[in-house]
């Protein structure tokens, strides 16, 4: 009697996904090096070995964008989705708010960014906030204040722009949320911004804006955010 068996599912890597042990250079000098060096998908890989959760965004020409995104599209239940309002800053991926919850994997990176020419964004996890700084409209001086009150900044992922703008993310305390994104300034402190799950965020990359690069990235545990209380306290 002849024995019949399933295929043999092999325990091997995608020829296209390295992991961290088989990377020449670490992550942060991947997402740091100069403009062209490496790929869309090097970078985006080099995010997802730091633990974040990137998305590919639209180029600022649009010259790399499937017509759905340029014109608009109609869903599957007759809802119609405008066309791109936002060159360079709008998502390709149409369903990447579930990242939020539950991160990508090796294989949806190389899915997302196998042939992407565009710029590379990213989602915030639940239970995380990021807090975008804008020297240009008081953002520095809305932090000496706030932090003034409520404490300086912890150690915790932060990057700065070729804009000079500053993202420092942290994580919420168990069981508190905040809106999904919004400005400090009616509160007094103009510059200030945050984006809490499911909005997305930049990665300062230089595919993120052919005009800018990345001016620094300092990588490190996410730590506890010390406006929380302040935060919630501008929504009630």
């Amino acid at each position: 009697m002849t024995t019949v068996t399933g295929p043999t599912v092999l325990d091997i890597t995608s020829p296209q996904f390295y992991p961290a042990v088989d990377l020449a250079v670490t992550p942060v000098e991947v997402i740091s090096a100069p403009q062209g060096r490496y790929s869309g998908l090097e970078m985006a890989q080099a995010y997802f070995l730091l633990s974040e959760r990137p998305i590919p965004l639209c180029d600022a020409e649009h010259a790399f964008v499937p017509a759905w995104h340029r014109n608009g599209y109609q869903w599957k239940d007759g809802t119609v989705a405008a066309p791109c309002k936002s060159p360079g800053k709008a998502p390709l991926e149409r369903d990447y708010p579930r990242f939020a919850e539950t991160a990508p994997s090796a294989m949806d990176i190389v899915r997302m960014f196998g042939s992407h020419e565009g710029n590379i964004g990213g989602v915030v996890p639940t239970g995380r906030i990021a807090i975008d700084i804008d020297p240009r409209n008081g953002g520095l001086e809305s932090v000496v204040a706030l932090t003034g009150q409520y404490g300086p900044f912890p150690e915790t992922p932060t990057v700065k722009s070729g804009g000079n703008g500053i993202h420092n993310y942290f994580r919420l305390p168990e069981g508190v949320s905040v809106p999904s994104g919004g400005s400090l300034a009616s509160s007094g402190f103009s510059g200030v911004e945050w984006r809490a799950p499911v909005l997305r965020w930049f990665c300062p990359l230089p595919f993120m804006n052919r005009a800018k690069s990345t001016v620094g990235i300092q990588v490190s545990p996410w730590a506890r955010c010390p406006w929380h209380r302040f935060l919630i306290g501008c929504f009630n």
